[in-house]
Parts: structure tokens; sequence; C-alpha cells
């Protein structure tokens, strides 16, 4: 359990005068508990749904079928229950939720009472019961605030954050050392994925942009079977999670020898990152950052990327705060970021550089390896 953050979400519950809250959000649960579901399958049929959390009087329990239980209780969390998979019975897991569900708020169907409530990802049949169940609350939308709480990362956070970045720095020099023309890409990407499991020693969730030649010039892609030719560039950004938390890096790597062309955005779109890197220091406005990286490339004579400059990085690959024009969030010590600077010329070929890295007092620590600036 991440018995800070549930501090920091008790403080939340009585600064807004809430006698509960409702919690729905994946990203929200995982941070709590130190747990998140494999997703790697997608949906699991057997489920609800993803787990909910319920907050009341300082302690969290976790609601959830028992196939996923386990997972909770290794790390320390209160769970509630529900058959999953079963031979005896009918599949009907939402209803096997339902009855865990009254059996936790009979004692609250009679009270009025203020209940937080993250609505982004909660499913209609668990809302419907809370408020049949509770007639009498008063609802409070806390998505946003609980966001807001999850920017800053506690000391066992980032080493969490940084064992996942590790793991995409191993992909990333699987590619770099065997990316050679004839290859396609989703060869490339097969060895790739192998390779970071093996390292992990488990099944690692991830997500790959994987583009080469021509189709490196637009923002991004799955892996498809076009081969490596000789001049290529080969842009590879990925996100794998490992132990609830996620590592995010990007490189352009080349097949042989590149165009002039591409070797100069390749050395514009580096300078600007680094330029965005030195800058990081607290205090600092999530606005003024994207500008330092996105100016710098717009003065060189290319176009501004149609995208984000950067964004937090924990229990989902993009989170707040974003490195956005018009965010005036300031950058605080213990923020783990993302750096992505890029570059797109369409037919061409395109060039996106990202580090991960943590906002320290006296500036920041570079939380992935896998490029050097010199």
């Amino acid at each position: 359990m991440n018995l800070a953050a549930l501090d920091r979400l008790n403080d939340l519950s009585r600064s807004l005068k809430l006698d509960a809250l409702l919690l729905s959000d994946v990203h929200s649960l995982a941070w709590l508990t130190g747990y998140a579901p494999a997703i790697q399958s997608g949906p699991n049929p057997f489920d609800a749904g993803p787990g909910l959390g319920w907050l009341e009087e300082g302690e969290l329990q976790i609601i959830t079928s028992d196939g996923d239980a386990a997972g909770f209780l290794a790390q320390g969390a209160s769970v509630r229950t529900y058959p999953g998979f079963t031979l005896d019975h009918p599949l009907d897991p939402v209803e096997k939720q339902m009855t865990v569900l009254d059996e936790l708020w009979h004692h609250i169907s009679s009270r009025p009472i203020r209940i937080g409530v993250e609505f982004d990802m909660l499913a209609a049949e668990p809302y419907s019961k809370l408020l049949s169940s509770c007639p009498d609350a008063t609802i409070n939308k806390i998505d946003h605030d609980v966001k807001i709480l999850r920017q800053l990362k506690t000391a066992s956070e980032i080493v969490r954050i940084r064992s996942a970045c590790a793991l995409c720095d191993v992909a990333q020099a699987y590619v770099r050392n065997r990316a050679h023309a004839g290859q396609t890409e989703i060869a490339l990407w097969a060895g790739a994925k192998g390779q970071l499991e093996i390292e992990a020693g488990e099944r690692i969730p991830a997500y790959p942009e994987f583009v080469a030649g021509p189709r490196a010039g637009n923002v991004g892609d799955l892996p498809s079977t076009y081969q490596l030719q000789s001049g290529d560039c080969l842009r590879f950004d990925l996100v794998a999670r490992h132990n609830a938390y996620w590592g995010d890096n990007c490189a352009t790597v080349f097949v042989d020898e590149p165009s002039t062309q591409l070797k100069q955005i390749h050395q514009i779109v580096l300078d600007a990152l680094k330029r965005g890197i030195d800058a990081i220091k607290p205090g600092l406005p999530a606005a003024e950052l994207d500008h330092l990286m996105r100016d710098y490339i717009i003065a060189a004579g290319y176009p501004s990327y149609p995208h984000h400059s950067g964004h937090g990085v924990g229990t989902a690959y993009h989170e707040e705060p974003r490195i956005v024009p018009g965010n005036s969030t300031q950058l605080e010590a213990g923020m783990v970021i993302a750096l992505e600077p890029a570059i797109y010329l369409e037919e061409i070929g395109g060039v996106r550089l990202e580090h991960t890295l943590l906002v320290t007092v006296d500036g920041h620590d570079l939380l992935t390896q896998h490029f050097h600036f010199n």
C-alpha cells in the first residue's frame, strides 16, 4: 500500500468536507495499492469491470473479483471480493458485484452523506447502485482533484518508475543494435518485446509507436510489415509497465547512412530536448517549458509538432502535469515527466526524442538512459 498516497487522499476528503470517496480510475487504485491487474488480453470476461475503491473513515476497501484479489492482498490492501469465473453457476459478475456493494453501503442507506466520486471510468451499474443505496447522498466529482494528487511521487514510486524506464532502455538498445535493411518493423518489434519480457522475467504490458522510412513522417503508428531500407530513419516510442508503473522513452535511429536533412533535424530535436531538460527546476511553468522546446524548432525553420512537449508518467503513461501551451502548472520536486519534442517531414521521415526525468529540488534526475547528449 502507498500509505503516503492514502494520507493525501484522506486530506483531500477532509478539505472538501466529504464523508466518503468512490474511486473507479484504475490508475488511482494502482497509485493507492501498488497493484495493477493484467491488461494484455483486454477486458476480463469474468469481471464486472475494473476494481472499485471505497474510502470511508480513513479506511480504503477494494471491491474486485476473486481473480484479482491476490494481487491487491499482496500489497496489503483490504479487499471485498465477488465470484468471477465459476463452473457451478451462470456467469453474472455484475450482479455479484452489486451484492457486495449492497452489503458495503447498507449502513449509510438512510443517512445524508457527502460522497466524492471518480466519474471518468465509472460504469453505469455501480453508480446506479450508489444512488439507489444512498438516496440522500450529495455527490461531488473528484477526478481532477485526485489526478493532481498523483503528480507528486514518493520515493517508492520513483523506484518503480526507474525500473520500468530501465526496461524501456533495454528495448531501445535491442532495436538500435539490430535495425538493418530488409528487416520488417513488426519482426524487429517482436524481438524487442521478447527481450523486454526476458529482462523483466514476466509478461509486460507495452505499447510501441514503431515507424520507419516515410511512415516516420507522421506522428506515429503501430509496427507494420514495412521493410527497412538503407537511409531510413526508424522512430521507436515505447511505454512499458512494470510493478504497476510505466516507463516511457523514444529514440530515432538510422539504417546505414541517413540523408543530410535527416541528420540535421535529428540534431535540432536533440538540441531542443536538451534545452528543455537543462531548464527543469521547481517553479518553472509547464507552458514555459513547452515554449522552450517548441519555439526552438520553429526558429530553426520547421513547423510546430502537433502534440504536447511532454507529460507526467506514473501509474498512467500519460498524466498530469501536461507540458502544453497555456498550462500554468508549476513544476515541483517529486514530479516525473517525459519530454518529447519532434520534427515531422511528410514523405521523408521524422525525428522524436524523449527522456523521462524526475524533477528535483535543484534540477532533475534522468530516469531513462537510452541515449546521451555527448
